[in-house]
C-alpha cells in the first residue's frame, strides 16, 4: 500500500449529484491503489463541511492521510493494507462546522446529537435519511463499486470527537485526539461488531446476533469458546456489553469498549471477526447449482466476488411446477436474485401439475419399472419418522414427511419398501433386534408380524424371486448362507435355500436386492473389502450370470452404497451413496455399468441424522 508523500493520484473523474437544491461537481480520486476495484474492499471518503479554503489548503486531504494511517496502524487492518484501495470525494460546503440543529450550508446536512454516545463522552453524529442515500449515489459512481461489499466514510470537518455507523456508511468527524475512532467505526461497519461499553443507548436492538458480544453466558461459550481454551487468561466471559450491565463480551477491553489509550486495539474475537470478513470480501465464491438444466442464471459460471448479483430463474420439467428454492438459501421468488457472500448452494423444488407427488411411480428394489422418470427416495430420521423425496432423476422436486412424521419405534431396522397390502402407499419391511421380521403399515402405525427367525440372520432386502409380482425376503446367515422367503404380500409362504445351500466368503457382504439389468427378476448387489461390487443377475433364485459394476473398480473412498431403486423410471434401479460427511449422490445404472450420476442436495451435505434407505 501507498502512503504518506508516496500516495498517488491513481484516477480522478468528475461526477454530478444532486445536493440540496444546487448541482455541484465533485471529484473522485483514487489515492491507494492495490488491485481491481472488484477484488479489493475499497474505502471512499467523502468530504462534509469542508469549504473551498478547506480542499485549497489541503486540509481534507491531510485529515484522510492521518485517519488512514491510522486504520493501518493496527492488526488485524495491518495484515491485509494490500486488501483494500481507498478514494476520496471531495465536496465544496459554505458551511464549516456542523452545528447542534440541522445544518443548512453543509453538502450533506451533518449534525451531532445532544445524547453522549459513548463511556468516555465521545457524541453521535448523523445525517439526514435523504442525504445518506445522496452519499451512497455518489459512492457507486467509483467503476465496480459494490454496495454489499465497500464501505463510504464521511469525514466531518469537526473538532469534537463524535461517529456513528449507518450499515455500510461510517459518519466520523475530522478530530485529531481520538483518530482510533475511525477503527472502531470500522469494527461496526465491516467486522458487524458490536460496542462493548454499558451506557444506556435508546436505539439498542437486543437481538443476540454480534459476534463480540453475547446475551446468556451459553451463547458467549458458544460463539468464543474455542478462543477462552486458546487463550486462557485473556479471553473469557466478562459481563458488561451491549449498552449494559447484564450482556457478555469476551475480553476485559477492546476497541469496542475502550476508544483511547493503550487498550485501544480489537480483542481477540474482534479481531477474528474482521478477518474472516476481509478474507470473505476478498475472495471469490462458489454457486453450486443443479447441472441437469433446471436452472438458468443471468451470469456465467462463478467463481463469483463478493457482493456480486446473480439471478437464477428455475425451470420446471414438464408436467411440474416451481415450488420453491431449497439449500442455502430458501424462496418462492422465481427469478430469484442474490447477492453472492459465501459459498452457496441451491436446489430448486418442482411440483406435479396433476396426480400429485406423493408415492412416486419408479418401480426398483426388484419391481419391473413402470416406465415413470420420475421415482421417490426414502428417508428415517434419528427419530424414527419417515419422509419421501419425489425425484425426476437427480432432481429434487418435493418433500414431504409419510403419515404426519409418524414413527417407526426404536429396534426396528428397515430392509425393504413396497406395497405390501396394495393400498397405494408405502409400507416398510423391519427386522427387529430379536430377529423377528414384520411388516410396517405406516398409514395406520400398526405392525403385522411376518414370522420369527433367529437373530443369526440378517435380512438383507426384498425382490421378486418367483415372478409372482410379490416381493420376496433376502437373508443371509452369520455363517454366509444364502435364504429366501417366498411372500403373498405380508404373509409368509415358504422358503429356500439359494447357492445350493453354500456360504459365500465373508470378503463379500451383501448391499441390496434390487433388479439392476430390467429383466423382472431381482438380483443381488454384493460388495469386496477392497471396494470393488459384484452383481449376481438372478434367474429367479438360479444365478444367471454375474457382472462387476464399473468394471471391477473399487467404489468411490469415503461412500458407501446405502439403497437401490429406479430413480429414473427406466425399469432398471440405480445405486445410491452416502459419503461420510452427509452428501449423498445416486449413480444411474444399466446392469453393471454406470450410464450417468447425479448428487442430491446440490452437492451439499444432508445432515447424517438422517438415513438414506432406498427409492420406489
Amino acid at each position: 500500500m501507498m502512503v504518506g508523500n508516496m500516495w498517488r493520484i491513481f484516477a480522478s473523474i468528475l461526477v454530478s449529484v444532486v445536493l440540496g437544491n444546487s448541482l455541484r461537481a465533485q471529484t473522485i480520486s483514487m489515492i491507494v491503489s492495490n488491485g481491481p476495484v472488484s477484488e479489493k474492499i475499497n474505502i471512499a471518503i467523502v468530504a462534509e463541511a469542508y469549504r473551498q479554503v478547506d480542499l485549497d489548503t489541503n486540509k481534507f486531504s491531510d485529515d484522510v492521510l492521518r485517519k488512514v494511517g491510522n486504520i493501518f496502524s493496527t492488526p488485524p487492518f495491518s495484515w491485509y493494507t494490500n486488501d483494500f484501495n481507498v478514494f476520496t470525494i471531495t465536496t465544496n460546503s459554505i458551511q464549516r462546522y456542523p452545528i447542534s440543529s440541522l445544518a443548512t450550508n453543509t453538502a450533506f446536512h451533518s449534525y451531532t446529537a445532544s445524547s453522549t454516545g459513548d463511556s468516555e463522552g465521545n457524541n453521535i453524529i448523523l445525517i439526514p435519511n435523504s442525504d445518506s442515500d445522496k452519499i451512497r449515489q455518489l459512492a457507486s459512481q467509483i467503476p465496480g463499486w459494490s454496495s454489499a461489499k465497500d464501505i463510504i466514510i464521511l469525514l466531518v470537518n469537526e473538532l469534537a470527537p463524535a461517529g456513528s455507523t449507518i450499515s455500510n456508511l461510517v459518519i466520523l468527524t475530522a478530530d485529531t485526539f481520538k483518530d482510533e475512532l475511525v477503527r472502531h467505526e470500522l469494527g461496526h461497519a465491516l467486522g458487524r461488531l458490536d460496542d462493548e461499553y454499558t451506557n444506556s443507548y435508546a436505539g439498542a436492538s437486543f437481538e443476540d446476533k454480534f459476534p463480540n458480544t453475547a446475551a446468556t453466558t451459553n451463547s458467549a461459550v458458544s460463539k468464543w469458546g474455542d478462543l477462552i481454551s486458546l487463550h486462557p487468561g485473556t479471553v473469557g466471559v466478562f459481563q458488561g456489553a451491549h449498552y449494559t450491565n447484564t450482556w457478555f463480551r469476551s475480553e476485559s477491553d477492546c476497541l469496542m469498549r475502550t476508544l483511547s489509550g493503550a487498550n485501544a486495539l480489537f480483542c481477540e474475537v474482534c479481531s477474528r471477526a474482521l478477518t474472516n470478513e476481509i478474507l470473505a470480501r476478498t475472495t471469490t465464491h462458489t454457486l453450486v447449482l443443479p447441472s441437469n438444466g433446471t436452472v438458468s442464471s443471468n451470469l456465467t459460471a462463478g467463481p463469483y466476488n463478493y457482493g456480486q448479483t446473480v439471478t437464477l430463474t428455475a425451470n420446471a420439467p414438464s408436467g411440474f411446477r416451481f415450488a420453491g428454492w431449497t439449500g442455502d438459501i430458501t424462496s418462492s421468488s422465481n427469478p430469484l436474485t442474490i447477492t453472492v457472500t459465501t459459498n452457496l448452494s441451491i436446489t430448486p423444488l418442482f411440483s406435479q401439475i396433476s396426480n400429485g407427488g406423493g408415492g412416486g411411480t419408479g418401480g426398483g428394489g426388484g419391481g419391473t419399472g413402470g416406465g415413470s422418470s420420475s421415482g421417490t427416495l426414502f428417508w428415517q430420521s434419528a427419530s424414527g419418522s419417515i419422509a419421501a423425496w419425489t425425484m425426476n432423476r437427480g432432481i429434487l422436486l418435493e418433500s414431504h414427511s409419510l403419515a404426519g412424521g409418524r414413527s417407526i419405534p426404536a429396534g426396528f431396522r428397515i430392509f425393504g419398501i413396497a406395497d405390501f397390502d396394495g393400498d397405494g402407499s408405502m409400507d416398510f419391511a423391519t427386522q427387529h433386534t430379536d430377529g423377528h421380521i414384520s411388516i410396517w403399515f405406516l398409514n395406520s402405525g400398526t405392525e403385522r408380524l411376518v414370522r420369527a427367525t433367529s437373530s443369526n440372520w440378517q435380512a438383507i432386502g426384498i425382490g421378486d424371486f418367483n415372478s409372482d409380482r410379490h416381493p420376496d425376503i433376502l437373508f443371509q446367515a452369520n455363517d454366509g448362507r444364502l435364504a429366501v422367503w417366498f411372500m403373498n404380500g405380508a404373509s409368509f409362504q415358504s422358503s429356500l435355500l439359494l447357492n445350493k445351500g453354500a456360504p459365500v466368503s465373508p470378503v463379500w457382504r451383501p448391499k441390496g436386492v434390487a433388479d439392476l439389468n430390467g429383466d423382472g427378476n431381482a438380483d443381488i448387489v454384493w460388495q469386496h473389502s477392497d471396494g470393488r461390487s459384484v452383481i449376481w443377475l438372478m434367474s429367479g433364485t438360479t444365478l444367471g450370470s454375474s457382472t462387476f459394476v464399473r468394471g471391477g473398480l473399487p467404489g468411490p473412498a469415503g461412500w458407501r452404497m446405502t439403497g437401490f431403486g429406479d430413480v429414473d423410471g427406466d425399469g432398471r434401479a440405480d445405486i445410491l451413496w452416502r459419503s461420510t460427511d452427509g452428501r449423498a449422490a445416486i449413480w444411474f445404472m444399466d446392469s453393471g455399468t454406470l450410464v450417468s450420476s447425479a448428487s442430491l442436495y446440490g452437492g451439499k451435505a444432508i445432515s447424517t441424522g438422517w438415513t438414506l434407505l432406498g427409492a420406489r
